[in-house]
């Protein structure tokens, strides 16, 4: 009889086995979360945003986004005084063999995309394209050009935002 004691004494109550087994239910899943965030697995279709530097005007200077721990991308934005409308933009990217580059041009204050393009390669982890700034109702227009590199494994974004005034309903980049 002094063993059935014993066997009492060890047995876990169903309230700590509950317990026990959500804390391993939960981890498993923080598991499968960091995963697909550091690893990149999942859908290849899916995006992953990364933001660029708040205080960094597209408009005007190279401004540059960190893509976690993948790389970089920086992206310049110019227009020439005869064609004002029209937006160059060039990007680089750093340590990814990117397969393609496309940029989404879209409203701030609708978020909705008003151009999107492919970007051309012109070398190396070079890229440019141009984005029409043509549609404009009130001054300044807030934009948001987001840039998604496209890898075999993964596709990585970032954002840049930036003002254009506002003439004869015309948008014009300083």
């Amino acid at each position: 009889m002094p063993d059935s004691g014993r066997r009492e004494d060890n047995r876990r109550s169903p309230t700590l086995n509950a317990l026990i087994l959500v804390t391993l239910v939960m981890i498993m899943v923080s598991m499968g979360y960091l995963a697909n965030y550091y690893l990149g697995v999942g859908s290849s279709h899916q995006i992953t945003w990364y933001p660029a530097n708040p205080f960094c005007q597209v408009s005007e200077r190279r401004c540059v986004a960190s893509l976690g721990h993948h790389g970089d991308i920086s992206l310049a934005l110019a227009t020439t005084r005869t064609d004002q409308h029209r937006a160059h933009i060039s990007a680089q990217i750093e340590q990814l063999d990117a397969s393609r580059v496309d940029v989404m041009l879209e409203r701030r204050d609708q978020a909705r995309t008003v151009e999107s393009t492919r970007m051309e390669q012109v070398g190396p982890h070079r890229f440019t394209g141009l984005l029409p700034l043509d549609q404009c109702s009130a001054s300044p227009m807030r934009w948001r050009l987001k840039v998604v590199v496209h890898t075999p494994h993964r596709n990585l974004g970032g954002w840049f935002d930036f003002d254009t005034a506002c003439e004869d309903n015309q948008a014009v980049s300083s």
